[in-house]
């Protein structure tokens, strides 16, 4: 399996909150541990943070989409935690041979808002016919107990178990910081 590259941005309204969260994401990333891997990933997400501007940004392939999420939202909790007056933006995203997964969001007085999003198939837009391939409805429209037929092979398709393996696992949280 390949590594994607991952990026990681919280974006602030000053440079200051962006360097302290910073620290903040490097001392949470290297209490992080996982095995599987060749290297330690946490590592090198901690030594790929750089401050550009007000934003706390990542570029760097080291985790598997799967193994992407929770440390991603770990980190972002923490920053919210520590930096509790600051109002701040975050998007990160992470890919692999097989699978994509996201995190984004806001914490805005006092509010943490976190959408995390996986895809264990890659990201598709449309549900595909299970018989040609071609693209049959988007997935967000998708209907477990209607019937379907190809626009293209007009063959009368069952979409469910397409779509259990490529359907979004999407995760939504509100946290109040105090």
């Amino acid at each position: 399996m390949e590594i994607g590259i991952h990026r990681f941005t919280v974006t602030f309204a000053s440079k200051a909150a962006a360097e302290n969260a910073k620290q903040i994401a490097a001392d949470t990333l290297s209490t992080k541990s996982i095995s599987g891997y060749a290297y330690d990933p946490f590592e090198l997400f901690v030594s790929s943070l750089r401050v550009k501007g007000n934003a706390l940004t990542s570029e760097e392939a080291c985790l598997t989409a799967d193994d992407f999420i929770e440390p991603t939202a770990a980190t972002i909790k923490a920053i919210a935690d520590n930096l509790r007056t600051e109002n701040f933006t975050f998007d990160a995203f992470g890919e692999d041979t097989y699978a994509e997964s996201s995190v984004e969001g806001c914490f805005k007085d006092g509010v943490l808002t976190i959408t995390s999003t996986y895809y264990p198939c890659g990201y598709y837009e449309f549900i595909p016919c299970p018989e040609c391939s071609e693209d049959v409805i988007r997935i967000e429209n998708y209907e477990p107990n209607k019937t379907y037929v190809c626009p293209v092979c007009g063959e009368e398709v069952d979409l469910s178990e397409v779509y259990e393996d490529i359907a979004p696992v999407i995760t939504k949280e509100t946290i109040e910081v105090k």
